[in-house]
């Protein structure tokens, strides 16, 4: 039978998915993509891997603050030389605010095709920041706008910036759609999009109808502004549809994080409707 889930492309998953679907129908999946965080906890899960200091630099080009001189490098590497010796104990300076989105995904590369979409090109980190353990990605558009991609010390990816957070949204958004496409293509399934006036995706899309057992499901979706994405599986029983929605969150680089069983179960032409019966 078919059921609804939630799938997070984020390791944070204290965020709602936004917008709303009502009515939804057979097998319908909420494919999450958000989980932000915002000034100093966004930068204290960042500064993990790159170094309290790494953060703060990283933090100042986002932010496209000036350059830093020579002799202004020297001093913040000796006081972060200091910093680190005595584990913590000092403060460390001030970071720009910005905004973080801490993903699932491990895969810079179709993060970084989905932001060349958007007009972004990878730039080369300043001297402040290239030789930092964990480099990032960063990203600039033509209008200025910057973004940018580190790695935690889980091996995943966080994304930054300090201006407004739905630039990471855009990104997200994008991202989604490029990998939900990608992974229907993969799997060859014909599929429509259609861009609705808001800026969302909707998708429909069939599987090849070639013996599949449970028959040949139909996958409807929708991309939200956000990043995440409403799903509804249809047209297939027993438990392929769990298995079509944990692939397409694979794809989108998260996990499924809630499923809700639907009322009736998925019958073929000439059977009797089985219907849930609730407690």
């Amino acid at each position: 039978m078919s059921n609804t889930s939630t799938v997070s492309p984020y390791e944070n998953t204290n965020r709602t998915a936004a917008g709303s679907h009502a009515g939804t129908g057979a097998g319908v999946a909420a494919v999450a993509c958000a989980g932000a965080v915002t000034g100093a906890a966004a930068l204290a899960l960042a500064g993990t891997a790159a170094g309290v200091y790494g953060v703060y630099r990283l933090g100042r080009w986002l932010a496209k603050a000036p350059e830093l001189t020579a002799e202004q490098l020297a001093e913040i590497q000796a006081v972060e030389q200091e910093y680190r010796e005595k584990m913590g104990q000092e403060e460390a300076p001030d970071t720009p605010e910005l905004k973080t989105l801490n993903l699932h995904l491990e895969d810079s590369q179709t993060l970084v095709s989905a932001a060349s979409g958007l007009g972004y090109r990878v730039v080369e980190a300043p001297d402040v920041l290239r030789h930092e353990a964990a480099s990032p990605v960063l990203l600039e558009r033509s209008d200025g706008e910057r973004i940018a991609i580190t790695r935690n010390e889980q091996g995943r990816l966080d994304i930054h910036t300090a201006a407004d957070q739905a630039l990471l949204n855009a990104v997200m958004s994008r991202h989604t759609e490029e990998r939900v496409l990608s992974h229907l293509t993969d799997k060859g399934m014909q599929f429509k999009t259609a861009r609705l006036a808001n800026g969302e995706m909707q998708i429909l899309s069939h599987e090849p109808n070639a013996g599949q057992v449970g028959g040949a499901a139909q996958i409807k979706a929708q991309v939200r502004s956000d990043g995440t994405a409403w799903v509804d599986v249809d047209r297939c029983r027993g438990r392929r549809c769990e298995d079509i929605v944990q692939q397409i969150a694979g794809a989108v680089g998260g996990t499924v994080t809630t499923t809700d069983k639907k009322d009736a179960w998925y019958q073929l032409p000439g059977e009797p409707t089985k219907t849930r019966v609730k407690t």
